[in-house]
């Protein structure tokens, strides 16, 4: 017995879009696409300032092209002890004279020792090393500093002692949960740096708080500091062996101002009140004059 294999037929209620009927329509695509765009730019206008916050210019030429300003936000410094973190965050500060005639000083906040807080009669200075705040207030009374004073920046030396209320070891958890407050807080005010331990070593440092914190503050720097020991070495750095070298590199900045790809030899001259930037990269040398 033949079997005949019949194709179904399409019900006479659908029919098939012609070539005439315009299907689909570059108008309706087109019109998506313009309403997504005039939603992009009405979500841009409602955010205001968010899109377009200009970075802070310190005044001192070298710190404002390696870093591109600084960006308002939780600024990292990360190294371990005598890395030359805290020296360069109060260099910062005494070499800062912007906005001193209008009263604008920058707020040094010092947690460690006194010896690393800045000389300059231009910097306000809250000392925390003999009485800490209470690890659950420190943020409320940091803030509230920055309300009544109004500083340009401000810096935290160290945001694991400051965040913790004690110079013992404390919870990782604390610190990262301390710094996301910080970095929500701070975003749309001004720059915070803050002074950060570092955790695990080569390509898996991180500072205090975990890679969770690394990811998510603004701009992340890392200072070294060792012995040359190679004749490699002391070639790269243009140095003896035996000589000791500090440098400083920017690991990552999220708005993408600062000079990430260079390491830089870091000089102090004159009791610290001189810096010279070395761009190892290159060789080149520029120094700041005070």
């Amino acid at each position: 017995m033949a079997i005949e294999m019949v194709k179904d037929k399409q019900p006479s209620s659908i029919q098939k879009p012609s070539a005439q009927s315009g299907w689909p329509r570059p108008n309706v695509q087109r019109q998506g696409q313009q309403a997504g765009k005039n939603a992009l730019e009405s979500f841009k206008k409602r955010l205001g300032k968010r899109w377009s916050v200009p970075r802070f210019q310190t005044g001192i030429p070298e710190i404002d092209t390696i870093f591109g300003g600084l960006p308002n936000g939780l600024i990292i410094f990360c190294g371990e002890a005598g890395s030359g973190k805290s020296t360069m965050a109060k260099f910062i500060c005494e070499q800062y004279k912007l906005d001193i005639s209008a009263g604008r000083k920058p707020l040094f906040v010092g947690c460690e020792s006194e010896a690393d807080f800045p000389e300059s009669d231009n910097v306000e200075k809250a000392n925390f090393v003999q009485n800490l705040p209470q690890s659950e207030f420190a943020i409320e009374q940091l803030f509230s500093g920055i309300e009544d004073l109004n500083p340009p920046f401000v810096v935290i030396d160290s945001l694991t002692t400051f965040l913790s209320g004690t110079k013992k070891a404390v919870e990782e958890a604390d610190v990262r949960s301390g710094c996301f407050e910080i970095m929500k807080r701070c975003e749309r005010i001004c720059p915070i740096i803050g002074i950060s331990q570092i955790r695990g070593s080569g390509q898996f440092s991180y500072p205090a708080g975990g890679q969770a914190v690394a990811h998510a503050c603004t701009m992340l720097v890392d200072f070294k500091s060792f012995i040359v020991g190679t004749k490699f070495v002391a070639e790269r750095y243009n140095a003896s062996e035996g000589d000791g070298i500090w440098t400083i590199n920017v690991r990552k900045d999220r708005l993408h101002e600062a000079n990430t790809k260079s390491e830089f030899e870091v000089l102090y001259e004159n009791d610290f009140k001189n810096i010279i930037f070395r761009q190892i990269k290159y060789g080149t040398t520029r120094s700041i004059p005070v």
